[in-house]
């Protein structure tokens, strides 16, 4: 998982034990889309937030691997 990503999961578990409405917005307000690519997550609790960062990473974004290693130049593998 790449640093940052790391960074936001810890930040958001230790937030989570310390306050006691931290995911208390109103789940309507959050972006719905039917055909997005993989899976959006309705965020209402620590356990979604990580299942949405994970998403994230899962699709690319902060992965360990450095995407221009690959069998083509420029292309991740």
């Amino acid at each position: 998982m790449g640093g940052f990503y790391q960074h936001i999961a810890k930040v958001l578990t230790d937030l989570d034990e310390r306050e006691e409405d931290l995911f208390g917005g109103d789940p309507r307000r959050q972006v719905s889309w039917p055909h997005a690519p993989g899976r959006l997550y309705r965020v209402t609790n620590l356990q979604t937030a990580l299942w949405a960062i994970l998403e994230i990473i899962d699709q690319g974004e902060g992965h360990a691997q450095d995407p221009t290693v690959g069998p083509l130049p420029g292309r991740a593998s």
